[in-house]
């Protein structure tokens, strides 16, 4: 309630809604049956971004954006909280929505299929940042990069598919090479700094959070990193470790990379594949982490157990990479005609 016991009110592109002050703009808006795009709804994604034109923001709704958006007023609406009247608007800053022309596709696996994007304009990035991929109802989702900025080459991200997944299934099933998508960023502090170079390099990933941990992996050989790299990937079924013969093979060749497929499954497996615990398996061997640059890719459950465990062996947090794959809450019922 504001001070003369009014309830607040939210406004949205001249839409006015009862705010409830101890949810977020995102929520109210959603509760109140108004479209927004919106992905992660943890603040990681950046797809939520409104512009505030009055009223007053609570802190720590900025955290992460370039600063030439919030000298203009853009926060992101799922961690902004108000105890105020706010007037916001939508739409995407200038020059913040790209495009893209989807110039390859092909499945490394069952589940996960690799695409190749060519941004309309030259993006600068680091490989294992995210964009997002939006979709012209406004569906949104982020995905790493595979690619090497140094290559000069497209855009590669791993898209896994989702059961009930809106768009991963749509960028699976439906989206053709020649096609147009919209995309954003890139964002993200996970990626290789060439001041490491005197520290060994422990990747640990999950399924699809291979991506960025891939694009890091290139990175730091393209960039002569000298120190040891070790790259754990985990997958509950031996299809999901879809890229380890290329990573077996790569491993061979570069006399400082270790590369280890791990199956998280009870069932029995192949001799070349190890039956355990990702993130036991991983750690084990590295008692003393001190110094060690740890890169942690996948679900959100994962990321934060991994960097609980790495802070408790000795490294120190501003060594410590995250990226989390929050998904959002996925539909209940299938897309008719589609796979799911």
């Amino acid at each position: 309630m504001s001070a003369n016991n009014a309830p607040l009110a939210l406004t949205y592109n001249g839409q006015k809604v009862v705010f409830n002050s101890a949810k977020s703009v995102l929520d109210n808006l959603l509760n109140a049956g108004i479209s927004v795009p919106y992905s992660c709804k943890s603040g990681i994604c950046q797809s939520c971004l409104l512009q505030c034109k009055s009223g007053q923001l609570d802190l720590d709704t900025h955290a992460g954006l370039k600063q030439a958006l919030v000298d203009l007023g853009y926060f992101k609406a799922c961690c902004a909280f108000a105890s105020t009247d706010l007037v916001v608007s939508g739409g995407e800053p200038k020059d913040y929505l790209g495009e893209a022309v989807v110039t390859e596709k092909r499945m490394l696996s069952d589940r996960v299929c690799e695409i190749f994007l060519e941004p309309a304009t030259s993006l600068y990035y680091h490989a294992g940042q995210f964009i997002n991929l939006r979709r012209a109802d406004g569906e949104t989702r982020s995905y790493s990069l595979a690619s090497l900025p140094a290559a000069q080459g497209p855009l590669e991200i791993h898209v896994q598919r989702m059961q009930n997944g809106i768009l991963s299934n749509w960028l699976v099933d439906e989206v053709e090479v020649g096609d147009h998508l919209q995309i954003q960023g890139p964002y993200g502090e996970c990626y290789y700094r060439p001041l490491d170079n005197l520290q060994a390099m422990l990747l640990v990933a999950n399924e699809s959070g291979l991506a960025p941990a891939l694009g890091i992996v290139r990175d730091a050989i393209n960039s002569g990193f000298k120190g040891e790299i070790y790259l754990f990937h985990g997958s509950k079924k031996p299809s999901g470790l879809y890229l380890h013969q290329a990573l077996h093979n790569l491993a061979k060749v570069t006399d400082n990379l270790f590369y280890q497929g791990v199956l998280t499954c009870s069932q029995p497996c192949d001799s070349q594949y190890q039956l355990a615990d990702l993130l036991p398996f991983s750690f084990k061997h590295f008692p003393d982490l001190r110094d060690f640059s740890v890169y942690l890719c996948g679900d959100k459950d994962l990321v934060e157990q991994g960097q609980t465990l790495a802070l408790s062996l000795g490294a120190h947090h501003k060594r410590i990479y995250r990226d989390p794959f929050c998904f959002r809450e996925l539909r209940k019922t299938k897309r008719r005609n589609h796979a799911a």
